[in-house]
């Protein structure tokens, strides 16, 4: 039977429950256990990950500027706003790449077969990408499903 990895990486959270385990994830590895796979779950949406793509010095812009937006000025800040937006997605990018890394790595210690991803919107469809076409460069027979 395969060994499969399954990854689960929304990008940055957007919610509270962006950092809640998947009960997707949970119910496909329960399904392929049972069809004698073995199964490890790679869950990306973590406070941990969450910290790693917010830099200190990005919150506190972040939260000096908040005030301001709230009142409506978030026009006079566009430049600002604009400046940060570009540098959280430098550090998405990093944070994607460092996460192929730890992937490739479960896949080499495991001799993974199947990789399959919770496919979210927006930066975690973008990011789930990324992974993936970095994962079929190095591992040109693994199955990868979303």
């Amino acid at each position: 039977m395969a060994k499969c990895i399954l990854v689960s990486f929304a990008g940055f959270p957007i919610n509270a429950s962006s950092l809640f385990p998947d009960n997707g994830d949970a119910s496909l590895a329960g399904t392929l256990l049972a069809h004698g796979h073995s199964v490890r779950i790679l869950d990306f949406n973590t406070v941990r990950v969450a910290k790693r793509l917010v830099s200190p010095d990005q919150m506190m812009r972040l939260e000096a500027l908040a005030p301001q937006v709230l009142m409506g000025r978030a026009h006079e800040l566009l430049d600002q706003l604009m400046d940060i937006d570009a540098t959280l997605e430098s550090i998405l990018l990093r944070v994607t790449d460092e996460i192929t890394d730890e992937i490739s790595r479960e896949v080499e210690e495991t001799r993974a077969q199947l990789i399959g991803f919770k496919l979210w919107s927006g930066h975690g469809f973008l990011s789930s990408m990324r992974i993936a076409e970095r994962l079929r460069q190095r591992f040109p027979s693994i199955k990868i499903y979303g």
